[in-house]
């Protein structure tokens, strides 16, 4: 390996087009060949990036955003503000669930660019919107460069151009590399000049790298490991970072038969938790007690009510075969013997966890975690409403669509947290564990350069010593 070479493992698919990511590897690779309108600071403030600075016109309802002059595509063009208008009518006419967000917002056909610097966009309420720049800021808005994109179906086919720190130089089966923009203003001089990318092997054995018996330099598993590995992984006192508590896991309520029942168990279980002490989880991992979403940070307490209900004495429980559900069963399995429930734990594989999800009456519980990473509210709604993670009365759906159209006001963010209060304490769902993505390096490896808020990790910010 070359002083300045990065080598990973991932589960990838090329071309990556920001508005298809589906995986936390497809996040890493748009990192590297995209570009956001906006970066933001520690408090989720909107700063300059792609967009220099901005102002809002109260008279029109309009924001006038300034293209950064010192942007420049990896062929060497500059960034103008029809690149990005044109990105953002694409998002809109691909009817992705980003464009219905940001089209909701703003008036899409009043949009103008008076200049190749300049873009006036304005409002639908005529208001300012918080949550419109947090959305044109999200990776999966990042833009992509026209000659990339299929002109009859909008679809990206390659990432020939880039306007992010790295381009793509080779793609095939085996591996994938990208070289350093040179046209990339980089505050980091220290990141590596090329990064090598395969295909993550299923069978991946953690302790071979911690061991350097392994191809790659840097890898990304679930923060759940193994005692043994952990206890390697301390003593060898390797860098590490992580996309902080990212992901919750959930039991959720399943068959309607005895429903009542296994709402009260569900209600149980989380006093139950809430007795125990967990400070010996693995690395970055702690117990859930809400699924609440708004700020930093990401969940607040929320303290189940007792309930002296009598609960079911003999469940099922579907869950997908994953390292983290193995280690969630050791944990819960006491609890279950404690209340002289007998459980039937039935792992399935992803594909077939989905399968039986939808065939609710099959199980009683379902244990099944998914990413929490972004705070916005409009986002949240989404998960909920469209995954059906949590059970709701039919008025309570309509609630979430009145919260959906309301500004960025506290009132919007107080409601939609009454509605998931109410939820939990009606043993709707049982919020297990925060965990994240950890990030593994070999000594050469700092990851020291990439703040708390970015979503994943950005291999243009590693330092190679």
């Amino acid at each position: 390996m070359s002083e300045r070479q990065l080598r990973v493992k991932l589960s990838y698919r090329l071309p990556v087009d920001p508005l298809e990511i589906r995986s936390m590897a497809d996040y890493d690779l748009a990192l590297l060949l995209t570009d956001t309108w906006f970066d933001y600071d520690e408090s989720r403030k909107a700063k300059e990036n792609l967009i220099s600075n901005w102002s809002f016109n109260p008279e029109n309802g309009s924001y006038l955003f300034r293209v950064n002059i010192n942007k420049k595509w990896s062929n060497g063009d500059l960034l103008t503000s029809q690149d990005l208008v044109w990105n953002l009518r694409r998002s809109i006419k691909l009817n992705t669930q980003f464009g219905k967000a940001i089209s909701s917002i703003i008036d899409v056909d009043s949009i103008k660019t008076p200049d190749k610097n300049s873009i006036i966009i304005r409002t639908k309420d005529n208001k300012p919107s918080e949550t419109f720049f947090q959305r044109m800021g999200g990776q999966p808005l990042a833009i992509v460069h026209i000659s990339d994109v299929n002109p009859n179906t909008l679809k990206l086919i390659s990432n020939k151009v880039t306007i992010g720190p790295y381009v793509l130089r080779e793609n095939n089966p085996i591996e994938i590399r990208l070289e350093k923009n040179n046209y990339f203003n980089s505050e980091n001089k220290q990141a590596p000049k090329e990064i090598s990318i395969k295909q993550a092997d299923r069978l991946f054995n953690i302790d071979d790298f911690l061991n350097k018996k392994t191809w790659e330099n840097i890898i990304q598993v679930n923060s759940f490991l193994l005692p043994e590995t952990e206890k390697l992984f301390k003593i060898k006192k390797l860098s590490f970072w992580t996309r902080g508590h990212d992901r919750v896991s959930l039991l959720k309520p399943m068959s309607k038969n005895n429903l009542s029942l296994t709402k009260a168990l569900l209600i149980e279980i989380s006093n139950q938790l809430d007795g125990i002490k967990f400070e010996n989880l693995p690395l970055n991992v702690k117990r859930a007690t809400s699924l609440q979403p708004i700020g930093y940070p990401l969940f607040d307490t929320i303290k189940p009510k007792k309930n002296k209900s009598k609960y079911n004495k003999n469940i099922k429980i579907l869950t997908p075969i994953a390292q983290s559900n193995e280690y969630q069963k050791k944990l819960l399995q006491p609890i279950f013997e404690a209340l002289n429930v007998k459980v039937t734990w039935d792992f399935k594989t992803k594909s077939e966890f989905g399968e039986f999800f939808l065939m609710a009456d099959q199980h009683d519980l379902a244990l099944f975690d998914f990413g929490v990473a972004d705070p916005e509210l409009s986002t949240w709604i989404g998960i909920v409403t469209t995954n059906k993670f949590i059970h709701l009365d039919s008025g309570d759906y309509e609630k979430f669509q009145e919260i959906s159209k309301l500004s960025d006001t506290p009132e919007s963010v107080a409601k939609y947290k009454d509605l998931l209060r109410k939820s939990y304490d009606l043993g709707n769902y049982v919020p297990l564990f925060h965990f994240s993505t950890l990030s593994i390096g070999h000594e050469n490896i700092d990851f020291k350069a990439i703040k708390e808020l970015d979503e994943t990790v950005n291999y243009s910010k590693i330092n190679i010593k």
